[in-house]
C-alpha cells in the first residue's frame, strides 16, 4: 500500500532550557495527521496528544539555524477513515481498531532570530512512528504514522 502525504495541522505550547549552544525542549501539542492511501481509497485522520522533547543544537550565536532530535510519545484522541472521492460521504470511526498510545523519533533542522526578549522561529521536522497503531492483525493494516511538519514558534524569554 502506497500512503500519499496531506496537509494536517499542529497547535501548542513548549518550554525550552539549556546554555550555549545546546538546550533541550519540551512541547504539549494537538497534532492533526493525515494521509491517504489512492491504491485502496482510502483517507486518514488520527488526532493526537503529542509530547515531543528533544536535544536541539545551535550552530551560532544569536541569529542562528540549528539542528534537533530526540523522540515523542503521544495519545490518540481520534481516527477517522473517509472513502476517496469515489466513496462517497461516509466516515468510519477507526478508534475502536486503533491504539491508544503512539511514539517514535523527531528530528528536524531551522532558523532563530532574536528580537529582544522574543526569539522568532521556523522549522522543519519529521516526526517517525515506531509505534504500531492499528489494533487489527492483518499485515496490510501495521499502520504506523510518518509524518512531516513545519513549525513556526515564538520564544519568549
Amino acid at each position: 500500500m502506497s500512503n500519499v502525504s496531506k496537509p494536517g495541522h499542529l497547535i501548542g505550547i513548549g518550554y525550552e532550557w539549556g546554555s550555549g549552544r545546546l538546550a533541550y525542549e519540551v512541547e504539549a501539542i494537538y497534532f492533526l495527521k493525515t494521509s491517504s492511501y489512492p491504491s485502496r481509497g482510502w483517507e486518514y485522520e488520527m488526532g493526537e496528544i503529542s509530547v515531543p522533547f528533544a536535544a536541539k543544537y545551535e550552530f551560532l550565536p544569536r541569529s542562528t539555524p540549528f539542528v534537533l532530535a530526540g523522540g515523542e510519545i503521544a495519545y490518540i484522541l481520534s481516527h477517522k477513515q473517509k472513502p476517496g472521492p469515489s466513496g462517497g460521504n461516509s466516515v468510519y470511526d477507526m478508534r475502536d481498531n486503533t491504539r491508544r498510545i503512539d511514539f517514535g523519533l523527531v528530528a528536524g533542522a531551522g532558523f532563530a532570530l532574536e528580537t529582544g526578549t522574543l526569539t522568532i522561529e521556523l522549522s522543519g521536522r519529521y516526526h517517525h512512528g515506531l509505534a504500531k497503531v492499528s489494533g487489527l492483525t492483518y499485515r496490510e493494516y501495521d499502520l504506523k504514522t510518518r509524518e512531516w511538519a513545519v513549525v513556526f514558534g515564538l520564544l519568549f524569554d
